[in-house]
């Protein structure tokens, strides 16, 4: 049997592990264009760690995967579902966003992936948002735990 930590609403910590990504990206550009290795080494240690954090989010956030021997139940399974369904919606607007910006980007001069590490790190923060976006938003679906000043 898995000994888990009890499920908790992390309503904070996906969303600056979530942010952390494109945050090193940028970074990581700004470096670029100076020259300066110790910001490119910021912006990727910023990038990983949201990624990271991201991945191991899910498991100490409400139950969106059953354990061996305890399935989720109905509650936890409409959570799961819609979770899924709505990060899945913001995940493909946000690459219909990108796509748009990169056709705008052509035309206009502005800064577009060119290397193929660029690519590398939007692949990442995609699979990024993957993971994380279903427990922010389980998290912010569950109701808040009642205080014992509350009861």
């Amino acid at each position: 049997m898995i000994n888990r930590p009890s499920p908790r609403n992390l309503r904070v910590l996906p969303a600056l592990a979530l942010a952390a990504m494109p945050a090193g990206v940028v970074v990581m550009n700004v470096g670029l264009a100076d020259g300066a290795r110790a910001i490119r080494m910021l912006g990727a240690l910023l990038f990983f760690t949201g990624y990271f954090s991201a991945m191991l989010i899910r498991l100490f956030g409400p139950r969106l995967v059953p354990l061996i021997g305890k399935p989720l139940d109905e509650r936890e399974l409409l959570v799961k579902t819609t979770a899924y369904a709505k990060s899945g919606g913001i995940l493909t607007m946000l690459a219909v966003i990108g796509c748009s910006y990169m056709g705008i980007a052509a035309l206009m001069g502005w800064w577009t992936p060119t290397r193929d590490v660029d690519w590398t790190y939007l692949g990442l923060m995609m699979m990024g948002g993957w993971f994380g976006l279903p427990v922010l938003i389980a998290s912010w679906l569950q109701p808040l735990p009642v205080t014992e000043d509350e009861e």
